[in-house]
């Protein structure tokens, strides 16, 4: 027996310290099952070895079961296993990750977090895996919509291949995605450009009017010639000529207050 423990030890088999993850128990199990295969070790040996690698919580279920039982050297190795099972993986446990399995979605999980999900949560739901037609269904029907759509048509060969054009379909999908959004972000920023790009304003659109300017007198009419400039000076003094002869006419116009007589001027 201590030969067969260093022969097994050799092959660093796992330890088991409990698991509230009944996962964690059943994957003890079968390496510990596969390990023991190349030994073909009585069930007696095997029962031995396999308690040889509990720990914890794991260790104190065993020793309890061990002192318990009427003739602990008649434990089988199937016996080992269903009572591991009924303590570590209740049937209650069970029974709720199988109805989880059942509910798998996709939903926001890639590909590859999903069928991995789906191959853990299938192992307990074993009945609805028996058949590869079954494992199929049950992997389409947690698909996402628009994958469950794409992949429905086709006819697979098994399930290995369902799964790996799934993944191959996924990943095509995402790369058409970003594509098409690259192609609009160029497009959107192609029109931006257009619009902000500054316009020539000596370009009047046809059908269109000049937009209006307001200008100044001096704008309008401009600097005066000097040929204007004199003809504005006669006039001046035109005016102020025939503004002195009017004066003087008046002046001469008025009679003596005297003899009643005009030419000359008393004023008393």
């Amino acid at each position: 027996m201590n030969d067969k423990l260093t022969a097994f030890l050799r092959t660093k088999p796992p330890t088991s310290a409990g698991s509230s993850n009944p996962l964690e128990a059943d994957d003890w199990l079968r390496v510990i099952e596969r390990k023991l295969e190349p030994f073909e070790c009585q069930d007696r040996d095997k029962v031995l070895l396999a308690a040889h690698q509990l720990i914890g919580t794991a260790l104190a279920w065993w020793e309890n079961y061990f002192a318990a039982a009427e003739d602990a050297t008649t434990i089988t190795w199937n016996e080992f296993v269903r009572e591991f099972h009924r303590y570590h993986i209740p049937a209650a446990t069970m029974k709720r990750k199988a109805d989880e399995f059942r509910a798998l979605q996709q939903g926001s999980m890639s590909m590859e977090e999903c069928t991995y999900q789906f191959m853990e949560l299938a192992r307990y739901a074993l009945e609805q895996m028996d058949k590869d037609k079954k494992k199929q269904d049950m992997f389409k029907k947690g698909l996402s919509p628009e994958l469950r759509t794409l992949l429905t048509p086709q006819i697979y060969p098994d399930f290995n291949t369902l799964m790996n054009m799934a993944i191959l379909t996924k990943r095509a999908k995402a790369e058409e995605r970003k594509e098409n959004k690259r192609k609009f972000l160029e497009s959107k920023a192609r029109q931006q450009n257009r619009f902000q790009r500054p316009r020539s304003s000596s370009y009047t659109a046809p059908g269109s009017q000049a937009p209006m300017q307001y200008r100044t007198q001096s704008q309008v009419t401009g600097p005066q010639a000097p040929n204007t400039q004199f003809r504005n000076q006669n006039t001046m003094r035109a005016l102020q000529n025939n503004a002195s002869q009017v004066t003087t006419n008046n002046n001469n116009a008025r009679a003596c207050l005297n003899c009643r007589e005009t030419g000359h001027y008393i004023a008393n």
